[in-house]
């Protein structure tokens, strides 16, 4: 480990197979224009390319290989095995794990955390206060708002956007040209499909699985292992219960409803709770009560739905 390193005193040591060796046996190589902050600490076989520059208090781990034209923050720690490309700029009080790879033209704003084997792909922007967790990977053109929190094992595709306070949870796919809006929350094993937009203050319990094409509104909520076929479009405050699919494509609910089995064969949409053969014979009543007269035939597929999932818990009990 080389302390206060001093790029004249580096070129000063014995070069050894293209490295410089300290009389420590330490190893590094710099390349053209290297800028050293105050009280820099580098580890064994630390490659640094041309122009790079880094900040105060800076600690690089052993094996780390940072690219030309790479500018590190001040107080920047990266552990051990990690390389980052061509381009990349670190904001202040940012920690790197072992075992990453950042890919070329990525910026981290401060106090950006990353977990050990972490993958980011090319011009990846992170805001400040970004947590990433173990086995993240994150495609090209992915950008990141402020105190967005992504657990472990989670996987995004190219050219997504994530909004400020976004939270993720463990083992979430995520696949190519998603938006995701502000406060967004998802629960682990969430996979969402190609082209979905997700508005702000949405919220996913575990397992649910979006296709292609989907968008959500604000403030939408879907319960345990809600599953959306491609092309289906929620509107502002749509509620669904847990287990409910919706596979019909192209599909459009533009009303704030909730949709939930309410565990004694009855049904809850809205702020009614009937069984499901009440619903179809007052379907009319019920709808002209709220002033729904033209969510019925949503009311109806919601109570089909819900009905079949009943009868097949029934089925499985019974088996």
């Amino acid at each position: 480990m080389i302390k206060k390193a001093n790029v004249d005193e580096i070129r000063s040591w014995l070069i050894v197979d293209g490295w410089y060796m300290s009389p420590d046996g330490d190893h590094v190589k710099l390349g053209n224009s290297v800028k050293l902050g105050d009280d820099v600490i580098l580890g064994n076989y630390v490659i640094l390319g041309n122009r790079v520059e880094l900040g105060d208090d800076v600690i690089l781990g052993d094996k780390v290989e940072l690219g030309n034209d790479v500018i590190l923050g001040d107080d920047v720690k990266i552990g051990n095995h990690v390389k980052l490309g061509n381009d990349v700029k670190l904001g202040n009080d940012v920690k790197i794990g072992n075992h990453v790879k950042l890919g070329n033209d990525v910026i981290l704003g401060d106090d950006v955390k990353i977990g050990n084997y972490v993958e980011l792909g090319d011009k990846v922007e992170l805001g400040e206060w970004v947590e990433l967790g173990n086995g993240v990977k994150l495609g090209d053109r992915v950008i990141i708002g402020d105190d967005v929190i992504l657990s472990n094992w989670i996987k995004l595709g190219n050219d997504v956007i994530l909004g400020d306070q976004v939270i993720i949870g463990d083992s979430v796919i995520i696949g190519n040209y998603v938006v995701l809006g502000y406060k967004v929350k998802l629960s682990r094993w969430v996979k969402l499909g190609n082209d979905v937009i997700l508005g702000n203050w949405v919220e996913f319990g575990h397992g649910v699985k979006l296709g292609n094409d989907v968008i959500l509104g604000n403030y939408v909520e879907l319960g345990d292992k809600v599953e959306l076929g491609d092309d289906v479009i929620l509107g502002d405050r749509v509620e669904l219960g847990s287990h409910v699919e919706l596979n019909y494509s192209p599909l459009s609910i533009v009303s704030k409803y909730v949709a939930h089995d309410y565990g004694d064969g009855r049904i809850k949409i809205g702020c009614e709770i009937h069984t499901p053969k009440e619903w179809r014979d007052n379907i009319d009543n019920l709808c002209s009560k709220h002033n729904e007269k033209d969510k019925k035939d949503w009311v109806l597929m919601c109570v089909d739905l819900i009905e079949k999932h009943q009868k097949f818990n029934e089925k499985v009990s019974n088996d």
